[in-house]
């Protein structure tokens, strides 16, 4: 079980309960992104973390949504260069295995994107 990654999914919720409350209906896969990271994050981090194939499931739906906001933004080149740095950090905490550059420069930089990507 991996605490301090399970609680920096919370802003995820945080953020999908907040637009649920101004929105009444939400119809388009961007709207529901931070509920899905916040749940297979859970499965993951919390629940299976010590399986593979929720570990290789969640690094795809995470690179899906990562590739949905790029394409879909247009708040480029911002967004592609948070997202190579992300991917670098990623990179580097495979080596250096770290639960706080996980959250501070992986989970919330991602979530910075999700909110500011105007779409």
């Amino acid at each position: 079980m991996n605490i301090i990654c399970g609680l920096g999914l919370i802003p995820f919720l945080i953020v999908f309960i907040k637009q649920m409350k101004q929105m009444k209906q939400i119809t388009c896969l961007y709207k529901y992104i931070p509920l899905l990271v916040f749940m297979n994050g859970i499965c993951y981090h919390i629940i299976y973390n010590d399986t593979l194939f929720f570990k290789i499931f969640d690094i795809l739906c995470n690179i899906i949504f990562i590739i949905y906001i790029n394409i879909s933004t247009e708040n480029q080149p911002y967004t592609s260069v948070i997202t190579y740095f992300v991917f670098l950090m990623y990179y580097i905490n495979t080596y250096i295995y770290s639960d706080l550059i996980h959250v501070l420069l992986i989970q919330m930089p991602l979530l910075h994107l999700y909110i500011n990507a105007d779409l």
